[in-house]
């Protein structure tokens, strides 16, 4: 978040209706969605490993089951987060948008990385919706209230989901699972304890992020090391700094050259 707010938005991301004077966000997609839909897939893979490594042993019966649970709680999360988003792409566009279950299925892998220990099974499918609703709400302010341009959606992601995730700990972690029954979640029984550690750790991750991250971006912004001038911009990067295209326009063979060995 501090990078993308610091860094400005690309080049025509947000335009101004001269009629209403108010900014929109151009949408400006990226070029490949099978590639993207190969990055999540490794992404979802991984998350397994991630979360259900998390506890760093397996060598009893009790961390196994804990270890199993993991990954079924982190697998639920992400198919309820990618069913949740896909269908809501399609109620409001009316088509069925990869780029939707993608981002949806992320963001309910990361709301679950808080509890994965102390969640059921059920409540991994209601922490996945979550997420996908943390991270939906956190771009839909990105780029209408603040014009803040996240060109991968990195910051609602994790900040968006990962908030949802949190704070959903403190509301569902279940007795059977915590260290104490008070530690439990406000609703299966907790005094709010659990929630107030959420709260806290919440406030207190979003602190050192954002301030560590704002004092490094700035810096280079300072230093005029953060952005490249407008002409490499609207150039391209891959053509202005490696002489190649990323991207074939309507004109693709004005793209082609010659090899040289």
């Amino acid at each position: 978040m501090a990078g993308a707010w610091i860094l400005g938005p690309r080049i025509g991301c947000f335009v101004q209706n001269e009629q209403t004077g108010e900014w929109q966000a151009v949408e400006i997609p990226g070029h490949n969605a099978v590639l993207a839909a190969l990055g999540t897939l490794v992404l979802w893979f991984g998350f397994f490993q991630f979360n259900a490594g998390a506890g760093y042993a397996v060598a009893s019966n009790a961390n196994i089951v804990t270890t199993g649970r993991a990954g079924v709680v982190t697998n639920l999360a992400a198919a309820s987060g990618g069913c949740a988003l896909l269908f809501y792409g399609v109620l409001r566009n009316g088509v069925w948008d990869p780029a939707f279950a993608m981002n949806g299925l992320l963001g309910g892998m990361v709301a679950s990385c808080s509890g994965v220990n102390v969640f059921d099974t059920w409540s991994a499918i209601i922490v996945g919706i979550l997420g996908a609703l943390g991270f939906y709400v956190q771009v839909w302010v990105f780029e209408t209230q603040l014009r803040i341009d996240d060109p991968l959606n990195a910051s609602p992601l994790h900040m968006g989901s990962g908030i949802m995730g949190m704070l959903a700990v403190g509301f569902l972690a279940n007795d059977k699972y915590v260290a104490s029954a008070d530690e439990a979640g406000l609703f299966l029984g907790g005094n709010g304890k659990q929630l107030g550690y959420q709260v806290y750790g919440t406030i207190v991750y979003f602190a050192w992020a954002f301030g560590t991250s704002a004092l490094l971006f700035y810096g280079l912004k300072l230093k005029g090391w953060l952005r490249v001038s407008e002409e490499a911009e609207l150039m391209g990067m891959d053509q202005h700094e490696h002489a190649g295209f990323a991207y074939i326009d309507d004109d693709g063979d004005s793209h082609r050259r010659p090899k040289s060995f």
